[in-house]
C-alpha cells in the first residue's frame, strides 16, 4: 500500500483529481501513510475544486466532524450540496440529514434530496422520506415531488 499512496502523490502532485482523492483517502484513514487529517483534507479540497464527487462528499464529511478542518455545518452543506447535485448519494442523504439537524425548518428540501438518494436505491433514504413526509405540509410535498423530477433549478441554492 505504501507503494500505492507514493503514486497516488506523484500522480497527485500533477493535478490528477482521483490520485488527490485517493491520497486525501489515505492519509485521512492512515491507509499506507501515516494518518493525517490536515493534509487529506488538503488533498480533497483539490480534488472537491476539481468537482471530484466523492472529494466533496469527503470534506462535507470532515467539515461536519471538525475532522483536519474547522467544524462548520454551513461549509459542510455546500460541499455535500454540490457531491449532491451529481448525484452522490451518500452525499444526498448526508445533505438532508443535515439539513433536518439543523433546525432551518427546511424539512421539504431535506425530502427533496432524500427522495432523490431513495430513487437511486438508498434505503436510509427511503426511511428518511418517509419519515418526513407526515411532518410537511401536502402542498410543500406535492412542491417537492415536482422538484425531485425536475432537472433544475437545484435545491440547494435554498439551502445555502
Amino acid at each position: 500500500m505504501e507503494a500505492e499512496a507514493g503514486e497516488f502523490q506523484t500522480r497527485a502532485r500533477a493535478g490528477d483529481a482521483d490520485a488527490q482523492f485517493r491520497l486525501g483517502q489515505a492519509l485521512r484513514k492512515g491507509h499506507g501513510i501515516p494518518m493525517d487529517s490536515i493534509a487529506a483534507a488538503t488533498w480533497l479540497r483539490e480534488a472537491a475544486d476539481h468537482g471530484h464527487a466523492d472529494a466533496q462528499n469527503a470534506l462535507g464529511e470532515m467539515y461536519e466532524r471538525g475532522e483536519g478542518v474547522p467544524q462548520s455545518d454551513a461549509r459542510a452543506l455546500h460541499w455535500y450540496g454540490k457531491a449532491a447535485d451529481q448525484g452522490q448519494t451518500a452525499a444526498q442523504v448526508a445533505l438532508a440529514t443535515l439539513i433536518v439537524n439543523s433546525g432551518s425548518g427546511k424539512l421539504a428540501e431535506a425530502y427533496v434530496w432524500f427522495e432523490r438518494a431513495a430513487a437511486a436505491g438508498n434505503a436510509n433514504a427511503v426511511r428518511g422520506a418517509l419519515a418526513l413526509e407526515p411532518l410537511i405540509p401536502p402542498e410543500e410535498i406535492a412542491d417537492a415531488r415536482q422538484r425531485v423530477n425536475a432537472t433544475s433549478p437545484s435545491p440547494t441554492t435554498a439551502v445555502r
